[in-house]
């Protein structure tokens, strides 16, 4: 090869390796000086596109010492499932890139971990009251929830929780009083839902079984 040829694939190779430095450089500068709204938006963005049928909510940002952002966020899997997922994440974004720093998981594979990563005691939202009442059943304390489960399936069973402040259905749920979590069984292959009804700590206050027509929600 003449050295001409060889001096003009040296320059090329140097012009590429420049330009790729420079891109680098440029992205990475672009990063650090991104707002709260475009970091909050990068993360929750990449958080849909690896599980778009989640439900995730920001919890809290913040900005750190190195030009980044601290993002937690709350996210769901299978939310109307009597076997919901919960758990909580933190990005330092975007100097650790969408990688998370702490994963605190609350309830999974039918379960609620009380002990897991320091989680909180009592419940806040809708996905731990369903959890909380189907580990009850799972480990006998909810016979009642047990033998509905049982009976019409996991996968069949539609769940859904609400807190009541104050317990709007006096004639049903009297002997539960007030600060009550309802939550709604409802399975395809049944033709009534049961309700079961929890105290704001996660305490079984019973359950009862109504036409899916006699109970509104």
């Amino acid at each position: 090869m003449q050295l001409i040829e060889k001096v003009g694939i040296a320059t090329v190779v140097i012009i590429i390796i420049a330009l790729a430095a420079f891109l680098f450089k440029g992205n990475a500068s672009s990063k650090s000086n991104i707002n709260a709204t475009q970091a909050e938006q990068f993360v929750l963005s990449d958080l849909y596109q690896s599980a778009p049928y989640a439900n995730f909510t920001l919890l809290n940002i913040s900005k750190t010492t190195n030009s980044s952002w601290y993002i937690t966020v709350s996210a769901t899997y299978n939310a109307s499932t009597p076997c919901p997922t919960y758990l909580v994440e933190s990005f330092n974004y975007p100097s650790e890139n969408l990688a998370p720093v702490v994963n605190n998981i609350y309830a999974s594979d039918c379960t609620v971990h009380e002990l897991i990563n320091n989680a909180t005691s009592g419940i806040n939202i809708p996905a731990l009251a369903i959890a909380t009442a189907t580990t009850q059943a799972r480990s006998g304390e909810d016979t009642a929830l047990y033998n509905y489960l049982s009976t019409y399936t996991y996968n069949a069973t539609h769940a859904h929780a609400t807190f009541f402040r104050t317990n709007p259905f006096p004639s049903i749920f009297d002997q539960y009083g007030n600060d009550i979590w309802v939550v709604n069984y409802t399975a395809s292959k049944s033709n009534y839902s049961l309700y079961v009804a929890l105290s704001g700590a996660g305490n079984l206050r019973g359950e009862s079984a109504y036409n899916r027509t006699s109970l509104v929600k």
